[in-house]
């Protein structure tokens, strides 16, 4: 209740109570949501004092975030599988596509081949499981447009380009990364004939995306 803090017959003061209290804890405790959790162990290896809520509840879910884990960013699942209490993986946080502009420079209609780190398309799952890196071009879709204007000349011309892409098979480089090697192969049209793009450096944009092989590579036995 508020204090008296000035009174007379003609006025009164009233001040604030000096505490309040408000419970919050009111009614049944209901169910608890579900937990995304993270951290470095593998889902297979979990203890309850991993996890944010101790014992693991249907639906919570789970990120590695170890970088040096065939597994990282990995998101699991705790699910019942055939009765089975499990972690059960759902989706990677992993792109599948890429993009990049670079400066290619060509020679008689060829340009320098641009090696891409396949770690950033999203490739690291495949190559784990593959014997050889033979046919592994057939795992990515490249499409490439030219800005086609020479990038040291004074004036900017543009021009008309036809454009061919030659995707090799991921190679591994003295640093143990895994490349993917593009090279474009282009002619202009200065507006009355053709010509192979040449001693002149132009803007490539380059996406990149992971596809299913099976469609090719079933159909060449290989």
């Amino acid at each position: 209740m508020a204090d008296v803090v000035v009174s007379s017959p003609d006025l009164t003061v009233l001040g604030g109570p000096r505490e309040i209290q408000v419970d919050t804890n009111i009614g049944p405790a209901g169910t608890r949501g579900t937990y995304a959790n993270y951290g470095i162990a593998e889902a297979e290896d979990l203890e309850d004092n991993d996890l944010a809520g101790g014992s693991p509840q249907y639906f919570d879910t789970y990120v590695v975030t170890n970088p040096a884990s065939d597994n990282y960013l990995q998101v699991y699942q705790y699910v019942n599988l055939s009765g089975v209490d499990t972690w059960n993986p759902t989706v990677k946080l992993v792109p599948d596509t890429y993009s990049t502009s670079q400066i290619l420079d060509f020679t008689s209609g060829v340009s320098n081949t641009v090696n891409v780190n396949t770690s950033l398309i999203g490739y690291v799952d495949v190559a784990s499981d593959l014997d050889t890196l033979s046919d592994s071009k057939y795992w990515f879709n490249v499409q490439v447009t030219l800005s086609n204007y020479d990038v040291d000349a004074v004036t900017e011309t543009h021009y008309p380009a036809a454009v061919s892409v030659k995707v090799e098979d991921v190679f591994t480089d003295v640093d143990d990364e895994t490349k993917l090697p593009i090279t474009v192969y282009a002619a202009e049209f200065d507006g009355s004939s053709w010509s192979q793009i040449d001693s002149k450096s132009v803007i490539g944009h380059i996406h990149i995306s992971v596809v299913d092989p099976e469609v090719i590579t079933g159909g060449l036995g290989s």
